[in-house]
């Protein structure tokens, strides 16, 4: 029996220990008074534990280390630490911290139950978790995704602040649970923490060798070794195992020498694309790895987003081959299959005239084409395969997508499987234009007030600007150096403002002119909203809550909240501020009052992934990775409608005209215009992948995807 339990340490009396490693043990302990339960770890001092009086002194520098390293650190995915503390005892100094206690135990428990190797004398009990959860192993690539964005964000934290962790492990993710089926990542375990800004180099291997970058097998580690070990684990959720196995030595070497096998072949449904995220993540030499932990989930999460190529079946042909290229504007024959607007034709050789009034975001009409050649967006001919004698040549999925990338806009798949349509360039239905010219998923979009421009934001680190009239990009603002997540026009129409990964929110003005910059708000910036004066902002956070930015003084107020924020929104009559909480919850301030404070009300059982008021400012609409859009009344918090749609709402805007007609965005790839009062929907189809906004103007609706593609459509 461990001779502490019962003992009382800090005020807190020790009920049970929850695991023992090699610098301490970890006990639950309760406050006898009101019975709040924390985890306390106390460092090890037995003589008997080391070998000399040194060996023990240095355990307890690396363990005050460790909490100096946690206690420098508030992020929503890293466990707080509440107090450190050393007392006197029979034995010599006693040191100790106090942290947050997660009953649901570690991410390392739970994915040893997911995969049944969860032994009896775990502490996950079928209890402590709700039933709820996911339990499929191995895990599925967007739910790997998200832990990923989770544990990348809380490291990239800790590097900014000059600390690597050194033992990047699920063991070392605790979970905190939500409404039943959200999972929080709590990185723990500074244990083996070091300052890099002083000498990284030290004469002890530290670490678990299966997550272990090469260079700490000779006592070096860096910000890129926790980079390495991260992609370690990423790589365990998705094939079930690590990408090296065996006992220590064995261990080592293949961590020096040998390539891990490509996840693909675990699962060959996974994009392509991640094969060489996890190459670079996995690099031996520290170098050659991201510039960043954020910079490898930014790359892991583009690839595992790759959209699937959408094509519809058009006419059928005999056995296909392929030929080579012609240069563009050489007559090749008959038999040329052409687009334009959508539309595929079979023609003989011809030249066809540009048209003036084509819609904006469309390819200009081919010039001369011929037997097997497609148009192209660019307006060059693309040779496509044709019908030739011989012995057919069967074309494969990675061939027909290189064509298409290329700019191909007809392709064949298959002997005798006919010619296929590639629908991208097709019109949708109801669309009025289609913006194209991003080359990442489209996060945001804002009309201007006059409803004659579009700003859009986008993973590709820039912001458009659009003028409505021609289709065309008028300007590309590339202030971000990240993924850009939030874009807003100021009311008076002269000035925009965005934010992103980047963690900074920039001002500029309408010609490209940057004029703020306010890079200190620590995490990503998720949402940006002007005040009504024009004179402030509100920036929205990805873990350290809403900030109030004073553009005259240039000055960045505190959050009254601690919270990861999703999106913000001002009231049309100036009276309220609403935050979108990752908690499911949603956040009322009053503007009247100051400071500011903030109501909140359990709307939904998911993050609330965004937020629109009413033209009367009486009801907000708020939607849901829940699958909802919620309708509520704003000074009651009753809901009155609920829309219920098959994935997550990710953007939601009224009509401005008053029509009490609600827009919503969601992952299935539809926007849905509902008529709230009778909860009828229409719903419009034309993006290739999950739409990510909308934004309601004067001259229609806008949404944007994770297609890269704009549509403004007409309703």
């Amino acid at each position: 029996m461990d001779t502490l339990i019962g003992t009382s340490i800090g005020g807190y009396t020790l009920v049970q220990v929850l695991g023992s490693g090699g610098m301490g043990t970890v006990y639950l302990a309760e406050d006898p008074a009101i019975g709040q339960q924390v985890a306390i770890k106390v460092v090890r001092t037995d003589p008997a534990d080391f070998p000399d009086l040194s060996s023990a002194t240095m355990a307890a520098e690396r363990f005050k280390q460790e909490a100096r390293a946690v206690a420098s650190l508030d992020h929503l995915h890293i466990l707080p630490l509440y107090r450190y503390g050393e007392e006197e005892t029979s034995s010599g100094k006693r040191a100790y911290i106090i942290m947050q206690y997660r009953p649901e135990g570690s991410l390392w428990d739970w994915l040893r139950r997911r995969a049944g190797l969860l032994s009896g004398q775990s502490l996950i009990t079928a209890s402590t978790l709700p039933g709820t959860l996911n339990g499929s192993w191995p895990l599925s690539l967007e739910e790997t995704s998200n832990y990923l964005q989770q544990a990348a964000s809380a490291l990239q934290y800790a590097h900014e602040h000059g600390i690597i962790h050194r033992d990047v492990k699920p063991a070392n993710f605790l979970l905190r649970i939500d409404n039943g089926n959200t999972v929080h990542l709590l990185l723990s375990d500074f244990g083996l923490a070091k300052l890099f800004s002083s000498s990284s180099a030290t004469s002890h291997i530290l670490g678990t060798p299966t997550y272990m970058a090469p260079e700490q097998f000779d006592g070096v580690a860096g910000p890129e070794s926790d980079q390495y070990a991260l992609a370690v684990m990423i790589y365990y959720f998705l094939a079930g195992r690590p990408p090296f196995e065996g006992e220590p030595m064995r261990l080592m070497n293949q961590h020096l020498t040998a390539e891990p096998p490509p996840i693909t072949r675990f699962n060959a449904a996974f994009p392509q694309g991640i094969v060489p995220v996890f190459s670079r993540a996995l690099a031996k030499k520290p170098q050659d790895r991201y510039p960043s932990t954020a910079a490898f989930a930014e790359a892991f999460e583009q690839a595992s987003q790759d959209t699937r190529v959408n094509m519809q079946p058009f006419f059928s042909l005999p056995a296909l081959a392929q030929t080579n290229r012609t240069p563009q504007g050489k007559p090749v024959g008959a038999g040329a299959v052409w687009t334009w607007g959508g539309d595929a034709r079979i023609a003989p050789g011809i030249t066809t005239p540009a048209s003036p009034s084509r819609p904006p975001g469309y390819p200009p009409a081919l010039t001369r084409v011929g037997a097997g050649v497609a148009g192209t967006r660019g307006g060059d001919a693309r040779i496509a395969p044709v019908i030739l004698p011989g012995k057919p040549e069967q074309v494969g999925r990675r061939k027909a997508l290189g064509w298409i990338l290329g700019g191909a806009a007809v392709i064949a798949v298959g002997a005798g499987a006919g010619i296929y349509v590639y629908s991208r360039f097709a019109k949708p239905a109801n669309a009025l234009y289609v913006l194209r010219g991003h080359t990442g998923t489209v996060t945001s979009v804002s009309w201007s007030p006059d409803g004659t421009q579009l700003v859009s934001g986008s993973r590709d680190k820039t912001v458009k600007l659009w003028l409505i009239a021609s289709g065309n990009n008028t300007l590309t603002y590339s202030g971000h150096h990240a993924a850009v997540l939030s874009v807003a026009w100021n009311p008076g129409g002269h000035f925009l403002a965005s934010g992103g990964e980047d963690r900074s929110v920039q001002v500029w003005d309408t010609q490209g002119n940057a004029l703020y910059t306010f890079a200190g708000l620590g995490v990503a910036v998720s949402s940006v909203i002007w005040y009504p004066d024009e004179k402030r902002l509100f920036a929205g956070t990805l873990g350290n809550g809403a900030h109030e930015i004073v553009l005259e003084t240039r000055t960045v107020m505190g959050s009254p909240i601690k919270a990861s924020i999703h999106a913000l929104a001002f009231s049309p009559d100036r009276r309220f501020l609403a935050a979108a909480l990752h908690s499911g919850v949603v956040a009322i301030a009053s503007l009247q009052e100051t400071p500011h404070k903030f109501v909140l009300h359990h709307i939904h059982s998911a993050p609330v992934l965004a937020l629109a008021w009413s033209p009367d400012s009486t009801m907000l609409a708020s939607g849901s990775a829940d699958a909802t859009a919620k309708v509520w009344d704003a000074a009651t918090a009753t809901v009155k409608h609920t829309l219920l749609h098959s994935n997550s709402v990710n953007g939601v805007a009224w009509d401005p005209a008053g029509t009490g007609r609600l827009a919503t965005a969601c992952s299935d790839n539809s926007v849905n215009i509902w008529d709230v009062n009778s909860s009828a929907r229409t719903t419009y189809s034309g993006h290739g992948s999950s739409v990510t906004s909308v934004a309601w103007g004067a001259s229609g609706l806008a949404s944007g995807s994770a297609d890269t593609d704009i549509i403004i459509w007409q309703v």
